[in-house]
């Protein structure tokens, strides 16, 4: 059984927090995975990274409007490649810039679906 939506905006989670989500990635329970409008820096970042490159679950991601830049977005970029179900990235609202918006265009080639950065 998976659990199709967590969605956790708004909720001030930090690194700390986020970091407990790349375990619950690679569970495969998860569809879709909303903490836009946190406090998701570069040790979330790396930990959903590195959740994203085993999932075989998720759709959905959004982690628009956080703390993330460049090398957050390219941790985020080797799960992203390694990921086959993921259809939607939303990372808008971030500091990345055309470095880490590179490494995501680069990950998400030949897929289908939605990036935003």
């Amino acid at each position: 059984s998976t659990l199709e939506d967590l969605v956790l905006n708004e909720n001030a989670i930090s690194d700390e927090g986020a970091s407990a989500f790349g375990p619950a990635l690679r569970s495969g329970l998860l569809m879709r995975l909303g903490l836009a409008s946190n406090r998701v820096g570069a040790r979330g970042a790396a930990a959903i990274g590195e959740g994203l490159a085993v999932s075989v679950t998720l759709e959905g991601l959004r982690l628009g409007n956080n703390i993330m830049d460049d090398d957050d977005a390219s941790a985020l970029a080797n799960g992203v490649r390694q990921c086959p179900t993921l259809r939607e990235l939303r990372l808008g609202g971030n500091n990345v810039s055309g470095v880490g918006r590179l490494s995501l265009a680069q990950a998400w080639n030949h897929r289908g679906g939605l990036l935003e950065t």
